[in-house]
């Protein structure tokens, strides 16, 4: 073989390597939650999408807010409240939402909701909660309108109803378990027929009760059911329904970002190891196949006012705040499968244009003060890292044609006098 047949042979080897390897993990995304987009209305952030395209997320976690014709609010904290919503009520609201994903790194984006109740719903109230499947529904088709990717449940118990444990009012465990099971059905075939090819963003899935501490366990199953848990029936209640155009992220917040837990390499083994085995064996195929895992950073536990605090994680190892940050973001990076999700509440993704103005809705909790202030500006560096982790080569490349067109910083050699010898080598051209 000739040396120039040999070259083209490795040419094309690395082309269709290179095929593969674009066709094959999914690239590392970023969402942006908390208090600023989860509380500011569409129509506030359509007024900042400069600001919104210049960030280094592929995506916002938001929600909508609307009134029953009697002036009661319907929120994303209203979805389990037994009172079903009009499909159209958030219809105007549509357009706004539309210039936001038309953004391109905008194509990521979720429709926030809480699902756990203000009041708990009994397993045996039909109409209750063909309520709640049927809100859900109305999001769906919102996402689905829109150009939003789907639903981001959230299934915090906030007003300690304790909705997804057996409680002294539900029928016996088997019978309520069968039950949770298929509420998980009907619910999710709704929201699956108006959307089915959603992406379902869950904060908690199958390590809501159970945090890594499964290595102890020879029966996970029986550990749930010692337990009284009904969250994973109402989960394989889901996979009984799961189509295969759907996909299901589980970016477990599960505390992840607390000082404890910052080895998400040994995380994310865990997760792979133990938590489908809590699953019906039917649905472990589905598991693999349509689950990815990812994790969670506090933002606000990197500047905690209070450095005692469980959630605070301090400076690194040289003092710094932003370091500390960046490190662990660097490492979520590279261990999660798709996503890593940012969850913020004393500062702001983008510094809003008159926030709260636009929509009549004006919070000061969010917007007063230092609350005004950019996480980027309070964290040096932290987007331009976020370009960098996700995008290594592409951040290279940008870098290097910079520095080709005098943009760059040069010789960055400390203390070198040199000059650059001509042809010395090809990288100095």
């Amino acid at each position: 073989m000739t040396m120039n047949r040999a070259f083209l042979c490795v040419l094309m080897a690395l082309i269709a390597l290179s095929a593969l390897w674009a066709n094959g993990k999914p690239a590392k995304r970023y969402l942006g939650a908390g208090w600023d987009v989860g509380a500011l209305p569409p129509v506030d952030m359509a007024q900042s999408l400069d600001l919104l395209a210049k960030l280094p997320l592929d995506g916002i976690r938001f929600s909508f807010r609307a009134k029953f014709p009697d002036g009661t609010n319907i929120t994303s904290s209203t979805a389990m409240d037994g009172r079903k919503w009009p499909v159209d009520v958030f219809d105007p609201q549509f357009d706004d939402v539309r210039k936001i994903t038309a953004l391109p790194n905008m194509k990521h984006c979720f429709i926030g909701v809480r699902a756990t109740p203000n009041k708990r719903l009994a397993w045996t109230d039909d109409a209750a909660w063909e309520a709640f499947a049927h809100n859900m529904t109305v999001l769906a088709r919102a996402a689905k309108m829109t150009g939003v990717k789907g639903l981001s449940p959230d299934y915090e118990d906030y007003r300690h109803q304790f909705q997804y444990s057996l409680e002294d009012c539900d029928p016996p465990l088997d019978e309520t378990l069968a039950l949770a099971r298929r509420r998980g059905a009907e619910v999710h075939h709704a929201i699956f027929a108006a959307y089915p090819d959603m992406t379902l963003f869950f904060w908690h899935f199958l390590d809501r009760h159970f945090p890594h501490h499964f290595t102890g366990f020879t029966d996970l199953p029986q550990d749930v059911r010692m337990r009284q848990d009904l969250f994973i029936a109402y989960l394989n209640g889901l996979f009984d329904v799961l189509p295969p155009t759907a996909r299901i992220v589980a970016c477990e917040e599960d505390y992840k970002y607390s000082a404890a837990r910052r080895d998400f390499y040994k995380a994310i083994a865990e997760e792979k190891q133990f938590n489908e085995q809590l699953l019906d064996p039917v649905h472990r195929k589905k598991h693999r196949l349509q689950v990815s895992l990812g994790f969670a950073i506090y933002l606000d536990a990197y500047r905690h006012d209070n450095q005692k605090s469980q959630w605070a994680l301090g400076p690194d190892r040289h003092g710094s705040f932003a370091g500390h940050l960046i490190e662990d973001v660097e490492q979520a990076t590279r261990a999660t499968d798709e996503y890593v999700w940012f969850w913020g509440e004393k500062r702001t993704y983008v510094p809003w244009r008159n926030p709260g103005i636009a929509s009549g809705i004006y919070s000061c909790r969010q917007y007063s003060g230092d609350r005004r202030q950019t996480w980027d500006s309070l964290f040096p560096g932290f987007h331009d890292s976020l370009f960098r982790f996700k995008d290594p080569c592409g951040y290279a490349r940008k870098a290097w044609a910079s520095v080709l067109s005098g943009g760059g910083d040069g010789n960055v050699i400390a203390g070198s006098s040199c000059t650059s010898l001509d042809g010395f080598m090809t990288w100095q051209k």
